[in-house]
């Protein structure tokens, strides 16, 4: 039988306050975070080819399952040929094995008895179904399929398979059971790790998925080591979906990778980083929920020495730093709930963050040290510049929502933008313990705001008015930094039910139409190609198979139109429907009222 062969393109995914998602393309129209019940829904763009139609924020949560579930259409994948393998057996079963009884004899299918075995026969179009056990034997793969016929390594419909205490072994050095190793177009789902030092290791491969599978606590948790997780490096357009990945070292890393797509997965504990991206580009982290007590979330990166010298990169580790090279990636429709408690800004961070030309939008930051904190120093944290944060919320974080670091004057910091965010009662500074304070900041800045612009944001703390404070400085109002702060909303947001994880706007909201347009229109005209003043905030997939670009809407104008190309350069958005602007007039994502409303929902 055909089972758990799952569809190539992406699904629509909801999620709660407490759950993953599934993946898909442009979460700006999907309900990405935050909701335990309806209310709101978010513009702009569509999942994986199904369109939501700016779904409402439901309380269900759709996040990965590991194991069951009715297998969806099979087609996607290419599969045309069907093989088992199966532990349990003596040898082979050429011609008759029987998958009803998990014997050779008596059937007609083909099973092999080694991971190994299916390896020697691998070819595309071919779907390889694991029976249920635990698999001594290290998988690693060493064909590729096709982008028309995949090569798949699939737990069986209803059964548990486990890799379970082994390691794959490289000049010495002992990785994870998953080897993917200059491999492209295969499929692996539905397969649990247990006892491993790491997860997985993927140098050199492309257009794989991880789909659906459950790795639990590397054997060198909780220490900072790169082996105990998923390691992609110098490898383009994968994708992780719908997974658990619990107690990693770096749960998941993507160094030098480009274009992979790390959607609707459950993180939860890391000796380090639950992810990380260093000097990578367009990749996208979207509908995933973080939770790691232990340390820091999500981190963004250049790569110094020490990361593109490691041996775990094999043939393309390289005696040199890469800087300025971490361009493009989008972090989208995440929740980042609860990391480690540090005594000042430098840890525990939501996400620690020194990119270029990135997009950080539509998450909820809560229970983290520092929500985001937009960090410059040597050597692999110097060039932060022209990032783009906008409609996310920040609540309940132990120290500030948002710390932007000072110009050190090297490498670059400046042009970093951050609009329509909502950020309520953080828990602010404490001059003796200097975080998880009981003061009323809710930005926290090192010497200045140089390199920082804060546009049409909600402010406000049930502690005061001292809303902005610099780090071991004095506190001031809104007010008081008007010149980095323009259009602020301050007060009580006045969420459905922030306490339990409800962040869609009430009826009496002060931030409904009270965000700004991403961008305006540079000149009068129409058509589809719409140059704008500034064409960072938005996305088209980054040529991601299965991804789309954002829904976009003109200021006076219900019309809407999907974007299917951004050129940064020229400041164009190529959008797939005629339309009609004039010089000035705002672009935003897809709104429902007169200006978009501050916060990750449109009401």
């Amino acid at each position: 039988m055909w089972s758990r062969l799952l569809v190539g393109v992406l699904f629509v995914f909801t999620l709660s306050a407490c759950g993953g998602g599934g993946g898909g393309s442009s979460a700006s129209d999907t309900p990405p975070v935050g909701s335990t019940t309806g209310g709101g829904t978010t513009g702009g763009g569509t999942t994986g080819g199904a369109t939501t139609g700016g779904g409402t924020t439901g309380g269900t949560t759709t996040g990965g399952t590991t194991g069951g579930g009715s297998p969806p259409p099979t087609g996607d994948y290419g599969f045309t040929r069907q093989v088992f393998v199966d532990n349990s057996l003596g040898g082979d079963c050429i011609g008759d094995y029987d998958a009803g009884a998990r014997r050779c004899g008596g059937g007609s299918e083909t099973a092999f008895a080694s991971f190994a075995a299916a390896q020697a026969d691998a070819q595309p179009g071919t779907a390889y179904q694991i029976r249920g056990g635990d698999y001594g034997e290290v998988l690693r793969l060493r064909a590729s399929g096709r982008a028309d016929a995949y090569i798949g390594f699939l737990a069986y419909e209803g059964e548990t398979v486990t890799l379970r205490d082994i390691n794959s072994i490289d000049n010495g050095e002992d990785y994870g059971p998953i080897w993917l190793d200059g491999v492209s177009y295969n499929v692996v789902q539905g397969l649990s790790v247990r006892g491993s030092v790491g997860f997985l290791r993927a140098v050199d491969a492309h257009y794989n998925v991880i789909d659906d599978c459950d790795f639990d606590t590397s054997a060198i948790y909780p220490s900072e080591s790169k082996r105990g997780g998923l390691y992609f490096a110098w490898s383009t357009n994968n994708k992780v979906l719908n997974s658990r990945i619990v107690r990693g070292t770096d749960s998941l890393a993507l160094i030098r990778s480009d274009r992979n797509l790390v959607s609707g997965n459950t993180f939860e504990l890391a000796g380090h980083d639950v992810w990380v991206i260093k000097c990578g580009s367009y990749n996208v982290i979207r509908g995933n929920r973080f939770t790691n007590p232990q340390q820091k979330l999500g981190s963004i990166f250049d790569c110094e020495e020490a990361t593109t010298n490691w041996h775990g990169n094999g043939r393309f580790a390289e005696d040199r730093a890469i800087l300025d090279a971490t361009r493009h990636n989008l972090v989208e429709g995440n929740v980042f709930d609860t990391s480690g408690t540090w005594y000042s800004s430098s840890g525990g961070n939501g996400i620690q963050y020194a990119g270029q030309e990135g997009i950080v939008r539509r998450n909820v930051f809560v229970r983290t040290n520092i929500g985001l904190g937009m960090t410059q120093y040597s050597a692999e944290a110097l060039y932060n510049y022209d990032n783009r944060v906008y409609h996310n919320v920040f609540h309940d974080n132990y120290c500030a929502g948002i710390y932007a670091s000072g110009n050190t004057g090297e490498g670059r910091m400046e042009g970093n933008v951050y609009k329509n965010n909502a950020l309520w009662d953080n828990r602010g500074w404490n001059p003796d313990d200097q975080c998880d304070g009981t003061d009323a900041s809710q930005l926290l800045y090192r010497q200045s705001f140089d390199g920082h612009r804060f546009v049409a944001n909600g402010i406000g703390s049930s502690a005061g008015n001292a809303l902005v404070r610099e780090e071991f400085g004095g506190a001031g109002t809104v007010e008081d930094f008007a010149d980095d702060l323009s259009g602020s909303v301050v007060g009580n947001p006045r969420f459905t039910n922030a306490a339990s994880g409800d962040y869609t706007l009430g009826p009496d909201s002060p931030l409904i139409d009270r965000g700004d347009f991403l961008t305006t229109a540079a000149s009068a005209g129409s058509g589809r190609v719409l140059e704008v003043a500034d064409a960072l905030y938005f996305y088209d997939g980054f040529g991601i198979a299965g991804e789309m670009g954002d829904r976009v809407q003109l200021e006076g104008d219900t019309a809407t139109a999907r974007i299917v190309e951004v050129d940064y350069a020229a400041n164009t958005i190529t959008v797939d429907a005629d339309l009609n602007w004039s010089a000035g007039q705002g672009v935003a994502h897809a709104f429902a009222g007169n200006a978009p409303d501050i916060g990750v929902y449109e009401r």
